[in-house]
């Protein structure tokens, strides 16, 4: 009994995190057998051990009929609502965080708010991402000896969402496994209020591209609503 509720937990999950999957699933437009099949694999590498098609199959029949707020529909209808820009040609440096670094990267933000800057704080370091062409302005602010990494050749996906995103668990995950899936390694990852952005290098930028916006598309697909 202990390892069927495991399984049932591991297969909760696993389809939780694909909100297609979830209301395809919901909808009886996807053959449990067969995404059993395809869940099995995973399920085991997270379990430690073999697990019998059965047991997952009847996991998926469990959450098939159980009762409660469907939450892959939510993400799903968020997604759908969204749209997605690209933005390339990006760097980004790592500054080690110190009195200095806050007040360099506080006047960095309040001269350049006309370009793409994002500034993320740590706990040890900030991390800036800008436009290339001001690469040198914000060379200039780093105080001595503060640069722990730099990069360039980035590109930045923005996926603006509704403002329900914020009251939506799952969002942001999904659209990283999206990412992982199609083998896209994320840099960087700002989510603020309504947008969530995604740094990755430049040469996979319209790969992870078409990824989110074929997500999108299918989301929008699955609940019956047209480009928005």
């Amino acid at each position: 009994m202990y390892q069927k509720r495991t399984v049932s937990s591991y297969v909760r999950k696993l389809v939780q995190m694909d909100p297609c999957l979830h209301a395809m699933l919901r909808g009886g437009l996807a053959n449990a057998s067969a995404v059993a099949r395809y869940l099995r694999p995973r399920v085991e590498l997270l379990m430690g051990g073999p697990v019998s098609g059965e047991a997952v199959l009847a996991a998926l029949k469990r959450m098939k009929g159980s009762e409660g707020e469907d939450v892959g529909q939510r993400v799903a209808s968020v997604l759908a609502a969204s749209r997605i820009d690209l933005k390339t040609d990006l760097g980004k440096m790592v500054i080690r965080r110190s009195p200095q670094a806050a007040d360099a990267v506080g006047e960095l933000a309040a001269r350049h708010r006309r370009v793409f800057l994002q500034i993320l704080q740590g706990i040890s370091s900030y991390t800036v991402v800008y436009e290339s062409r001001i690469r040198e302005k914000v060379a200039r602010i780093v105080p001595p000896g503060s640069l722990i990494e730099e990069a360039s050749g980035l590109a930045a996906l923005i996926v603006i969402s509704p403002p329900e995103i914020s009251s939506t668990p799952g969002v942001v995950s999904a659209i990283l496994q999206r990412l992982a899936s199609r083998g896209v390694n994320v840099e960087e990852v700002v989510s603020c209020h309504r947008d969530t952005i995604v740094v990755v290098r430049s040469e996979e930028g319209g790969r992870a591209f078409d990824a989110v916006q074929e997500l999108i598309t299918e989301c929008r697909s699955l609940i019956g609503v047209g480009k928005i």
